[in-house]
Order: structure tokens, then sequence, then C-alpha cells
């Protein structure tokens, strides 16, 4: 997909498809269910290393991430053994879009870590939420309709970020830049709760979005 409109700063994330230079096998995936296929297929490119997250949206949204947001934060906490979705030395791709759609939800369908998509604005604080899995609806204390029908998550945080660090992130945001944070969730139990986030920004045509990957770090 052209990028098109406003200058973007270039980032690790991208839409999907991205032409592969090389592929080449390499090793299967550990087995989830009987619906996950092992034959893999390992993209090298000439740009740095990204890994693939798939948003089961309407917007059919395959986002490459830059590894680093990964191999620090996100990756520790995914159970997913020696599977080379986290070999960062390589893009993870897969010829057929319907299996590497399985792939990729497994990181999505992880139980340990809530994964959003938000449409953002520019100009503008409201995030409203598209897509969620199950482990964020947990952590948040309500059902993934009841989110849905927000329109704007910031009303289920505890308390707002100050004005300055609400405008860094909005200033992140316009120009692509991930960034990582704290928050707590206004839950219906009342249940003192604080999670760490990763935000990671980027364009589908000319709307923008917000890839989140939240992990509850509760004493």
């Amino acid at each position: 997909m052209a990028w098109s409109g406003r200058v973007r700063q270039k980032v690790g994330v991208k839409s999907f498809p991205k032409k592969a230079d090389i592929t080449k096998p390499t090793f299967g995936l550990p087995r989830r269910g009987s619906g996950m296929i092992q034959n893999e297929v390992e993209v090298l490119t000439k740009e740095a290393p990204v890994l693939l997250v798939w948003m089961p949206t309407a917007l059919s949204g395959l986002l490459e991430i830059a590894p680093e947001f990964f191999e620090k934060w996100l990756a520790p906490h995914l159970d997913l053994g020696s599977s080379p979705i986290f070999q960062l030395s390589s893009i993870l791709s897969r010829k057929d879009p319907q299996e590497m759609n399985l792939v990729c939800r497994a990181v999505y369908d992880n139980p340990e870590v809530g994964v959003t998509l938000t449409r953002r604005w520019p100009d503008s604080f409201i995030r409203q939420l598209i897509a969620a899995n199950q482990r964020l609806t947990e952590m948040s204390g309500r059902s993934l309709r009841q989110l849905l029908r927000t329109g704007d998550m910031r009303l289920f945080q505890t308390r707002r970020h100050s004005a300055k660090i609400s405008a860094s992130m909005q200033a992140k945001t316009e120009f692509l830049i991930p960034y990582t944070g704290r928050a707590s969730w206004k839950r219906p139990d009342a249940r003192p709760n604080i999670f760490e986030f990763v935000a990671i920004p980027f364009y589908l045509g000319e709307e923008l979005f917000v890839a989140g990957f939240d992990r509850e770090v509760t004493d």
C-alpha cells in the first residue's frame, strides 16, 4: 500500500503485503490446535527485521512491527516456545495469507497480553476501540461489546494522563512513533490494577490506527 497524504516518519510499522527479496524454508511453529499449520516461509529483506501481527477486523490489517519493541517487552511474556516468530533476524511471512493469519493469531490469542486496535484522529485524543482480544476484556473487567460501544476508551481509565503526557503521546501517534507507558482500568468491581502498554501507530490508507499491547503488572 503506497503512502499518501502527509509526510510520515519512517518507523518499523508498515502495511502488508510487502515485497520479499528472498524466501526459503525454515523451522515450523509449535502446533496450536488442529488448525495450526507448521510449514513456514522465512522472508529476508534489505530493511530492518520486523514481526507480523494480525488484527482480526474488517480492516484485514496485517502489520509489520519492529522486533526491538517485542524483544525487550512483549516476547518474554509470550508462550510460543522456540517459534521462529521470535527469530528477530528476519521477517516471517507466508505465500498463502490464510496460513499467515494462523501464525499471527498466535500473538493475538496469547493469554497473557491484552491486544487492542484503536482508531485515532490527528489533533484529537479520542481512542475508539475497533478490536480487542480476550485477555484485554479480562483486564478491563468488561465484555467486548461494552468496550466496543464506547466512543472513547479514555472513559475506562481511572485517571487521565497529564496534559504534557497526553500531548506527547498524541504527537508520537501522529508521527508514527511507537511509545510505552502505564495506566489503570476503571473496573466495575473497583479492583486496583496497573498495566504497562506498548502503542504502535500506523496508517491504513488515510486512516490512523494504534495497535496496543498491554501487560498487567499489578502487585
